[in-house]
């Protein structure tokens, strides 16, 4: 008796069918999470420099302040 090889390891074609698609969708999630980090580390980027500028924005505005 000759058998499929989706018989074989005991999955039907509508079996990997699903099986292909659960691993796109988690490829797609693993894009997602990734573009998630690199936007998260840009947010952290213009954090810190928006920071930088607040402080160097309060330090003249004391030095202006001081000299009225």
């Amino acid at each position: 008796m000759i058998t499929k090889a989706a018989a074989a390891d005991g999955l039907s074609k509508q079996d990997l069918k699903y099986r292909a698609l659960i691993d796109d969708c988690l490829r797609e999630l693993k894009e997602i999470q990734k573009e998630m980090r690199r936007g998260q580390a840009k947010i952290e980027r213009l954090r810190a420099s928006s920071q930088r500028n607040l402080t160097d924005t309060w330090q003249v505005l004391r030095s202006v302040e001081a000299t009225l």
